[in-house]
């Protein structure tokens, strides 16, 4: 009987090991070969779904989103392996085609060992599709890396623009002027827009001199530290909320001209004291001659700041149409709720006279989304005095609102929420125009996140994609970028006693 379970036991043993050795020995040809666990069909597949019951953005822009879905299917078919990396890349491209300005797609569990590279320099954005390379110096100043050839116009060859486009792929329908500063802003991480290089790689780039005649040629080796770019409008967070912090966010100018910078949108639940700083702000300044609300470079937050000051800007017993909006998948107790906070309710919410009023005001195409897609119903965003504010009052001098391309989110909504009312005048550039209700999602290991509304202007355009135009336009100048000077400032205090006199 022994020598039965003996001759029994060693050739399992013996199959057992040969299984287990098998096993370690694809595991590792697996990794070694890069290959993802994710099937990458059947993650592209469950994306697809996923966007086609949830993304208003894939209904609006189906056709580019299905080809390119198409398109990555091809290249899965003809490949034999896939990494996680490549997987990443692909559903950020699908990810980028809804042009849904918060969507984005993140790995859950990526590795904390991740090289990091940078350029020697710092870049900054200027209008017409140029960038300058920069040295960076106290205390926000700059000088060019290149005296004499300040703009960075190629690397390894290619376009520095046509570069940053290809490689950029998230802002890809972002405004043209946001686009840029948004794909500027990432190559001084340049580690997070190419991953084709090392630490210490020899790297060929051209820079042209201020009259784009004549180029040199560099090779520069990629840093272990970064240099970054920031601007003289830039305010960093407030560290304590006190009155004496928030007293630097406002100053008076020549001319009795009032100024205020808004460096993000409050929520007034969080932050009571702000607002009570604000009111009693706001009273001081009744017989100023003007008044300046700087919201450049502002990312966003809640919307209470564009209620707060509605009530100084809408006369009295009238009203203004800020949003409407409309929701696609199904509106639960909860999203109903997150619509409300944001000021959005559906027409009953208002009282009959009001009603027919906005529904006269409303362009007829958004009522396309209710009536063929099956979205909500309309939801709309009206201004008008606010009982949640007190002392209050309309404030009669012009009001100028000064926007960049990095307006973003509840800001772009502040802008456009009060363009085209009387005595108010947008200046600046074109905001980043965004306004979404985004969820996120788990799938196969990545985080995914994207909204499920449409919010649309009080024009009909959408917010995302297209932005609010300035009425008065005043782009930055180089000593700007150098730190020298508030250029966009300056220049809009300059006409402001030119437009009133």
């Amino acid at each position: 009987m022994k020598n039965l379970i003996n001759k029994l036991l060693i050739p399992g043993i013996i199959v057992v090991i040969i299984i287990t050795l098998f096993t370690i020995y694809s595991k590792q040809k697996t990794q070694a070969n890069g290959n993802s666990s994710k099937n990458p069909l059947t993650t592209i597949n469950a994306l697809t779904k996923l966007l086609s019951e949830k993304s208003p953005y894939f209904d609006i822009n189906k056709d580019r989103v299905v080809r390119k879905i198409d398109s990555v299917i091809t290249v899965i078919d003809s490949k034999k392996t896939h990494t996680e990396t490549e997987l990443f890349n692909t559903i950020e491209h699908i990810i980028s085609e809804l042009g849904d300005r918060h969507a984005l797609v993140k790995t859950l569990n990526s590795p904390k060992d991740k090289k990091r590279y940078y350029l020697p320099f710092a870049l900054a954005p200027l209008q017409k599709n140029r960038v300058i390379a920069l040295q960076q110096l106290p205390k926000l100043k700059y000088s060019f890396y290149l005296k004499n050839y300040p703009f960075l116009t190629a690397i390894e060859g290619e376009d520095i623009v046509k570069f940053i486009y290809r490689q950029d792929v998230s802002n890809k329908y972002a405004p043209s002027s946001s686009r840029l500063s948004l794909g500027v802003e990432k190559m001084n991480e340049f580690y997070q827009i190419n991953h084709d290089f090392n630490l210490g790689d020899s790297i060929k780039l051209t820079f042209s001199d201020k009259d784009k005649v004549k180029d040199t040629i560099l090779y520069v080796s990629l840093v272990d530290y970064k240099t970054k770019w920031r601007e003289l409008n830039i305010h960093f967070p407030i560290q304590e909320k006190t009155k004496e912090s928030y007293n630097s966010l406002q100053t008076t100018y020549d001319n009795d001209i009032a100024y205020i910078k808004i460096p993000e949108m409050f929520d007034v639940s969080d932050n009571k004291l702000f607002f009570k700083w604000l009111s009693e702000y706001m009273d001081t300044i009744k017989n100023s001659n003007a008044l300046i609300i700087d919201i450049r470079n502002n990312s966003g937050g809640k919307r209470d700041l564009i209620n707060f000051f509605s009530n100084y800007f809408i006369k009295p017993d009238n009203y203004s149409i800020a949003n409407y909006a409309t929701y696609k998948p199904e509106l639960t107790p909860i999203i109903q709720e997150s619509l409300n906070k944001r000021s959005l309710y559906q027409l009953n919410h208002f009282d009959i006279h009001l009603q027919k009023s906005i529904e006269q005001k409303t362009p007829s195409k958004l009522k396309h989304y209710s009536n063929d897609l099956g979205y909500s119903d309309l939801y709309y965003m009206v201004l008008k005095h606010n009982d949640v504010f007190d002392n209050y009052y309309f404030y009669n001098k012009p009001v100028y609102i000064l926007i960049n391309e990095k307006t973003f989110s509840a800001a772009s909504v502040f802008a456009s929420s009060f363009k085209g009312l009387d005595n108010i005048t947008i200046a600046g550039v074109k905001t980043d125009g965004s306004s979404g209700l985004a969820q996120s999602y788990e799938l196969n290991g990545f985080e995914l996140k994207f909204s499920h509304m449409l919010s649309f202007q009080k024009n009909g355009d959408l917010f995302d994609g297209i932005g609010t135009e300035p009425d008065l336009k005043i782009t930055r100048s180089i000593d700007q970028i150098l730190g020298h000077n508030d250029h966009q400032l300056n220049a809009l205090l300059t006409k402001i006693p030119q437009n009133h006199n």
